[in-house]
């Protein structure tokens, strides 16, 4: 029953609702955790972009976790191994960004290639997009604060970013 209403929900297929459980979003997208945008003054789940932002993004991450924050995964590596790592790593890519595909087939915990479509709040998905508001709330709003080829950093945080350490780039 619920998985029937968070497919009807979020006009979703069982494959897309699948790989969100094992992101571990389906509260999110029941309403159960609020996101908010504090430089906009989003709260919840909006009907309505702000308006210095784009409609769609499509972004590609290495995802870099540690033991227990990553739901359905063993990864063994410490908190402080997986934060040094990424930190690491961050610097490479940026001194040399061609290395990032590489980088991310070797050491990223997310699937390969890491690639995700998300659309705005208020803007209606597209087959393979998400909706912002069933991503992670820092995940979410680094996408669209991001400029076509940045890479930037997003740090582990307990609740807006729980996975682990996100080393994003914007391809569109």
């Amino acid at each position: 029953m619920i998985v029937n209403l968070l497919l009807e929900r979020n006009n979703m297929r069982m494959s897309a609702y699948k790989k969100l459980i094992y992101l571990g979003y389906s509260l999110s997208l029941l309403g159960c955790e609020r996101w908010s945008q504090p430089e906009t003054k989003i709260t919840g789940f909006e009907s309505k972009k702000p308006e210095n932002e784009d409609d769609r993004v499509k972004v590609q991450h290495i995802l870099i976790s540690f033991k227990d924050s990553l739901p359905g995964r063993k990864i063994q590596r410490s908190k402080e191994e997986a934060e040094k790592l990424a930190n690491e790593l961050f610097l490479q890519v940026q001194k040399n960004p061609e290395i990032f595909e590489d980088k991310l087939r070797a050491l990223s915990d997310d699937q390969v290639p890491g690639i995700y479509a998300v659309a705005n709040f208020g803007i209606e998905q597209r087959p393979g997009e998400f909706p912002r508001s069933s991503m992670v709330k820092d995940f979410g709003d680094a996408c669209f604060h991001m400029k076509k080829g940045e890479l930037i950093l997003v740090p582990y945080e307990p609740t807006n970013s729980p996975y682990g350490y996100h080393i994003m780039k914007r391809l569109n």
